[in-house]
């Protein structure tokens, strides 16, 4: 199931009108700015014609079941892939404010399309998601538990620094590098001022 729902990730339908290579070129530069995952979801799932419950909403009325093993921080099922199968809570305006923000250039297509109805998502009580099943099988935090007790088994001492870590990867590093080396100076894992 983990093989299907990461390919469900990947998966890209560009919503109708809207070139499959400037999707990348918005997406590229929503990595490069800096935006949150829920904020780059918000843009994809309204540019897409399959995230965002729109997988579900082209289902409906066949049942469906998702199983997913998160990989985003909090674990929000719209958030998992963009949700594809569940209500989406952002709005097309929204994903406008966020391209806004970061000063992300579209061409007129995509403001247009943000501009239509036709690029919301559906929304919590949609009835055309009510045959969707959302099931969370598996959270980063439990990973990162297990990981811990078996280093621990091994004789190796480990500390779980939390699993809601956003940022660049470079950024994050500098922290951890910097906690570690701490440590070590120190002698002991974590040093707290008060």
């Amino acid at each position: 199931m983990f093989a299907f729902w990461r390919r469900l990730s990947l998966l890209s339908l560009p919503a109708l009108g809207i070139a499959f290579s400037e999707k990348q070129a918005i997406n590229k530069a929503l990595l490069k700015s800096g935006a949150a995952i829920d904020e780059m979801n918000c843009v994809r799932k309204h540019l897409s014609a399959i995230k965002g419950g729109k997988l579900a909403e082209a289902a409906y009325p066949a049942s469906m079941l998702t199983l997913a093993i998160s990989d985003v921080p909090g674990d929000k099922e719209d958030v998992i892939a963009s949700g594809p199968t569940v209500a989406d809570p952002t709005t097309r305006f929204d994903a406008l404010s966020i391209l806004n923000k970061y000063d992300i250039p579209v061409s007129e297509a995509v403001t247009s399309w943000l501009q239509n109805a036709a690029s919301e998502t559906p929304k919590p009580g949609d009835e055309r998601l009510s045959k969707s099943r959302f099931e969370l099988i598996a959270k980063p935090f439990s990973a990162l538990i297990a990981a811990q007790e078996k280093a621990e088994m091994l004789g190796i001492p480990a500390y779980v620094l939390g699993d809601n870590l956003e940022g660049e990867s470079r950024d994050v590093a500098q922290v951890h590098a910097a906690m570690s080396i701490s440590a070590a100076h120190h002698d002991q894992p974590f040093l707290y001022l008060v």
